[in-house]
């Protein structure tokens, strides 16, 4: 029985390293999420969730998410660059190209701001997917988060989906997604996703606060606050999708 027990224990760590090494899912990975994660005037994460080309003009529209406390302080008319940096096939930063953006708009009570490229000519193939605000979530399921910490490289954390935490991080108790994932300081606007029903990586939330003290707890603005500032703010994201 404890060899029986063993055996599928091993089967099961070979699967996990087989499918950690699937140069399929790698790729899937990357297209889904890490080439539309950018780095934001060099202290926050940011994610491009939409990019599109007008057939009539020809102008590109290009929308980028972040939490709201990285954009506070800008003035009307101030720019934030939105840095995307191209990797080659080691992993070595070949390229990073800055692009300058403006605030579109900050959620009234939630950590949620978008960002509007003033580069009307380049077009992102690679956007990040918006989970659905009715999909379910389940308490530890794989989750990972993914930022700049610190300003440095791409970073890659994984961890478990906690339940919704009432916490006061923005100077009024909120309901905040919680996770195991690390997150440090530049993280924050970086986002959490899960695999979705369909196989690919969506986003469910946006880092908005970690526990210095107690790394395995992070806090994340959920899709659901996420969702209902876009659908009024950027209604073309979702009309997209029908």
């Amino acid at each position: 029985m404890i060899r029986a027990i063993l055996a599928a224990v091993a089967v099961l760590c070979l699967a996990s390293i087989a499918h950690a090494q699937d140069p399929a899912a790698a790729k899937k990975l990357w297209d889904q999420v890490a080439a539309p994660t950018a780095k934001l005037s060099n202290s926050c994460t940011a994610e491009i969730i939409y990019s599109n080309r007008d057939q009539k003009t020809g102008k590109v529209e290009t929308l980028v998410l972040t939490a709201k406390h990285c954009v506070d302080t800008a003035k009307p008319g101030d720019t934030q660059t939105v840095d995307v940096t191209s990797y080659d096939a080691r992993l070595n930063a070949v390229k990073v190209t800055s692009y300058l953006a403006d605030v579109a708009g900050r959620a009234a009570s939630s950590d949620v701001a978008l960002l509007r490229l003033r580069d009307k000519d380049t077009w992102f193939e690679n956007v990040i997917a918006l989970e659905s605000a009715e999909a379910p979530l389940l308490f530890g399921e794989d989750v990972i988060a993914v930022g700049y910490p610190r300003a440095m490289a791409l970073t890659l954390t994984r961890g478990a989906l906690g339940p919704i935490d009432r916490i006061n991080v923005t100077g009024q108790e909120h309901g905040y997604l919680r996770s195991s994932t690390d997150i440090a300081p530049g993280s924050s606007g970086g986002g959490l996703y899960h695999i979705a029903a369909d196989g690919d990586w969506k986003l469910i939330g946006i880092a908005t606060a970690g526990v210095t003290s107690a790394p395995f707890m992070t806090f994340f603005t959920s899709i659901d606050e996420i969702e209902a500032y876009l659908k009024v703010a950027a209604p073309q994201i979702y009309a997209a999708k029908k």
